[in-house]
């Protein structure tokens, strides 16, 4: 009788400690070390990488292909003459993602 008693009784802390214990909310999620973007490289909120390479492809609308298969958008905004970017032209990028997509803020190129 004295076991059973035991029993339930800690089956019931269970029940009622377990929901509680599962709806702890974390605020952070957990660090991974180099997950987090240089605070000096944030431009309103939005991480900028760096990549050079020579360019294979230049599509009309602004499109460059990388000889490492990344894809850099150049803005109409940009103040780079168009006809240096041209198929094995080397250039030196800084870019930053927007809704997908790798668009341009410094471009540097050279023969």
């Amino acid at each position: 009788m004295k076991g059973s008693i035991y029993t339930l009784s800690l089956a019931l802390v269970v029940a009622i400690a377990a929901p509680a214990v599962a709806q702890t909310r974390q605020d952070r999620p957990p660090s991974i070390t180099g997950s987090q973007p240089d605070r000096a490289n944030l431009d309103n909120g939005r991480p900028k990488r760096d990549t050079q390479g020579r360019i294979v492809q230049v599509d009309e609308p602004g499109m460059l292909t990388l000889d490492n298969g990344l894809v850099l958008i150049v803005p109409t905004t940009a103040t780079v003459e168009r006809g240096e970017l041209s198929p094995g032209a080397r250039v030196q990028a800084r870019y930053e993602d927007r809704h997908g997509l790798n668009v341009i803020t410094e471009l540097k190129v050279s023969r």
